[in-house]
């Protein structure tokens, strides 16, 4: 069994899924004593009013709203509309976003990266730790995938399970593992 349109929040050692099907329309923000988001992004660098993901006929769309400090949708920068309009983004399997990122794409301890999933395998995401590893194999007893030297924030999907490689960290889904080595 699958699960349908999640939203995985990743930020250092904390990771959270969102089912998006429990609601139309998500607040993305930073909480703070005057707003409380529906999806909750504890970094500095992401706004209070940082955007929105709403569902629209059943598509998922992400509009940003007042964000102030960078916001990507795979590694290219994400914007409102001309004049402060609302201008949504359709979102896709597999999208990563990074939230509270400046000028540059960079997955770092100040920043939040999301993945949007339309269908992920059941279970819990478990933490595997892959510090001082160079080199990283991922398999799930069918397939594998050899990274060398793989980029923080870097996106794995096998056809039984779902890796995200957070450097110190890798956050696993379904039947997957992952080994490191020098």
């Amino acid at each position: 069994m699958k699960k349908s349109n999640q939203l995985i929040v990743v930020e250092p050692n904390r990771l959270k899924a969102y089912s998006l099907d429990d609601k139309l329309v998500w607040k993305v923000g930073r909480p703070s004593q005057n707003n409380n988001p529906d999806i909750r992004m504890h970094a500095a660098t992401v706004s209070r009013q940082q955007g929105w993901i709403r569902n629209i006929n059943g598509v998922w769309f992400y509009a940003e709203r007042k964000g102030k400090n960078g916001t990507f949708r795979n590694g290219k920068p994400v914007t409102c509309g001309i004049g402060g309009r609302i201008k949504p983004l359709l979102l896709k399997h597999g999208d990563v976003m990074l939230f509270g990122a400046g000028s540059e794409p960079v997955v770092d301890p100040r920043t939040v990266m999301t993945v949007f999933l339309e269908q992920c395998p059941e279970g819990t995401w478990r933490a595997e730790g892959t510090a001082a590893s160079r080199k990283l194999l991922f398999t799930d007893g069918e397939q594998s995938l050899t990274l060398n030297k793989p980029a923080v924030g870097s996106f794995i999907e096998l056809e039984k399970g779902i890796a995200i490689y957070m450097g110190e960290i890798t956050w696993l889904l379904g039947d997957i593992t992952v080994i490191g080595t020098l």
